[in-house]
């Protein structure tokens, strides 16, 4: 009996010791290696040895080993599915509060406000009401002074269309604030404010309007919509409002809750119907000086370069068009192509991604009519003038030089306003805190009444700064609440608890040598190959100061790095070769490019751009 009880014992022992082991033994030890299941760079082995000190670090297990194991022990992107799996298959909850589970196949984003949008607590005053009118009267009125007309579209959440499939909500309004901000505008001023959510609701009774598995509207959705604007800004002699003739086809798609609760393929690609225009009069044409003026005045202002657009119409010789927009409008990926159909209408018409009209490019695109476009979550955008060209410089801080996470932190720093205009809290001007490159919500006000003019000073104080576990670096920048980041940028690194203070270079810049890209790349699949790069800057570059090479998909950085080895210094006019190591083109992918970064300040230098038509790789 003895005897049983210790083999039993011995075996328990064994099985308990390979559960343990087994995983370590599969820890992932390659840099900078994403992850297939969330789709992110997984962290890299902590540097042991203090630079300065030569000493080990003594902190090293709480803040820099204990991040590691836990985004590399063995086994890890199988448990992550796994939980993601449990969580919405079984118990259907989602393990991301950024997703909620609604009913009938659902899901809805939660950020933003998105459901006090549905339950009537989205936050909208009538100082709101008030300042979105006079915001809204001064980009009309500057706009009519050079003969062009102001469109404002409205575009409803999903939350708003959908608040019936949202669980957990007991009651949901029907009059939501994109309805009220419509009807306070079309009451109290003569803008020709656009609204398609009544006519979305009449749609979605005959088919599906918005994606189930995505935030967006589907392309039948963007299709009535169009309808809608279209029946509404009909007063030119040049304008036919007579809707194009589509066609529709079936088609799927992989939506972004997917990856946001825990990997690309969680939920099933979800049906749609495609509309696709029956006989296109426009295409598209390029334009590198415009398009260098658009990138120049519109950068900083949730502005995405890849997505700008310039159509031409060939059957028609008048009217030029141009539309700043956000996700909703960007059909990028081809789900909905509303900008190409409004373009059926024009002669020339120009989509930029961004919240902000800017005076430069109203002059050089001389637009007939101009369409902003905001989502409803983000209907605050609408309140505030956009300060034209914002600067300032840092001009002393004493950031403590150790900083422990999860403690809390006073200190002080001094900003000047190198920029043309004032600064008030009236117009939204914050400091503000980013961690690991996210905005935390921590942010400095100024005092109500106060005044910062163009060359003083002012001091604000950080209260109860607490930096979170797992920062690897923290940075000051300035913010007009609700348009955009601007000015010097500040980055500390942190090693440990020391937080050290990561110099910009000042001019940094390259250009590619030479590349071995392949010609053909099939979405999912990996691919090694190398590019040369040579420094035509005027300062080294190393794995010190955090430079790196760096590959955008669809105008996004999705995490890829080729690092500097550790001690290699790379001086100006010095060529070096980046080994390109298991990239993968992600689904949906139509074009990527290399850049160069100083990781947490800036991306920099020559953009090499590359076409994807289906799995063929064309060089632009």
């Amino acid at each position: 009996m003895g005897s049983i009880r210790k083999a039993v014992n011995l075996i328990m022992s064994i099985i308990f010791a390979l559960f343990v082991l087994i995983p370590l033994l599969n820890t992932n030890l390659v840099a900078e290696k994403k992850s297939d299941a969330e789709n992110r760079v997984l962290k890299s082995f902590p540097k042991i040895i203090d630079t300065e000190t030569g000493k080990i670090k003594t902190s090293i297990i709480r803040n820099e080993f204990e991040p590691w194991i836990n985004d590399n022990i063995g086994f890890r992107d199988l448990f992550v599915k796994l939980n993601s799996s449990i969580s919405v298959k079984i118990f259907k909850t989602s393990p991301n509060e950024r997703v909620r589970v609604g009913k009938n196949g659902w899901y809805f984003y939660t950020l933003d406000h998105n459901i006090e949008i549905a339950n009537g607590t989205f936050p909208l005053t009538t100082e709101d009401l008030l300042q979105i009118k006079e915001a809204q009267e001064t980009i009309q009125q500057g706009l009519a002074k050079k003969g062009i007309e102001y469109v404002l579209v409205l575009v409803p959440s999903k939350t708003s269309v959908y608040s019936d499939e949202i669980a957990d909500i007991l009651n949901y309004v029907e009059e939501t604030p994109i309805d009220i901000v419509t009807n306070y505008l079309r009451e109290h001023t003569t803008i020709n404010a656009i609204n398609p959510k009544g006519d979305l609701i009449d749609a979605k009774k005959k088919g599906l309007v918005y994606l189930k598995t995505d935030t967006h509207w589907n392309s039948e959705g963007a299709y009535v919509a169009y309808n809608s604007i279209i029946s509404r800004i009909s007063n030119y002699s040049f304008f036919n409002n007579k809707s194009v003739n589509v066609v529709k086809e079936d088609a799927t798609l992989k939506g972004e809750f997917s990856n946001m609760m825990g990997y690309v393929d969680l939920l099933p690609p979800e049906y749609f119907l495609r509309v696709k225009i029956k006989t296109p009069n426009t295409h598209l044409y390029n334009n590198k000086e415009l398009l260098a003026i658009i990138e120049k005045y519109q950068e900083g202002h949730n502005f995405v370069l890849s997505s700008t657009k310039f159509l031409l119409n060939d059957n028609i010789h008048k009217g030029n068009l141009l539309i700043l927009g956000d996700s909703f409008f960007d059909d990028t990926n081809k789900r909905f192509i509303i900008v190409e159909l409004l373009a059926e209408h024009f002669q020339k018409t120009f989509f930029i991604r961004s919240n902000y009209i800017s005076n430069e490019v109203i002059s050089e695109i001389k637009p007939d009519i101009v369409i902003f476009e905001r989502t409803e979550r983000y209907i605050h955008d609408l309140l505030r003038i956009p300060l034209q060209k914002p600067s300032y410089q840092i001009v002393k801080h004493n950031t403590p030089a150790k900083i422990i996470p999860g403690r809390k932190y006073s200190f002080n720093v001094t900003v000047k306003n190198t920029g043309t205009e004032n600064w008030s809290d009236s117009n939204n001007i914050k400091f503000s805190v980013l961690q690991n490159g996210k905005d935390v919500g921590f942010k400095a006000l100024l005092p109500q009444g106060k005044m910062i003019k163009p060359g003083d000073e002012y001091t604000f104080k950080l209260k109860d700064l607490i930096i979170l576990e797992d920062t690897d670096n923290f940075e000051y920048l300035m913010l007009q609440e609700g348009v955009n980041y601007f000015g010097e940028r500040k980055v500390f690194e942190m090693e440990g608890t020391v937080a050290k203070e990561l110099l910009p270079l000042k001019n940094p810049s390259f250009g590619i040598v030479s590349h071995d890209t392949p010609t053909i790349m099939i979405p999912g699949n990996k691919y090694s190959f190398n590019v040369t790069v040579k420094n035509t800057g005027t300062e080294s570059w190393s794995e010190a100061n955090n430079i790196k090479f760096t590959i955008f998909q669809n105008g996004k950085d999705v995490g890829f790095r080729a690092l500097l080895p550790k001690g290699i210094k790379i001086k100006p006019g010095d060529e070096y070769t980046f080994n390109i190591k298991d990239l993968i083109i992600l689904e949906d992918t139509n074009n990527f490019w290399y850049s160069m970064l100083q990781e947490w300040v800036k991306y920099f230098g020559d953009i090499k751009k590359f076409k994807i038509d289906k799995t063929i790789i064309t060089e632009l």
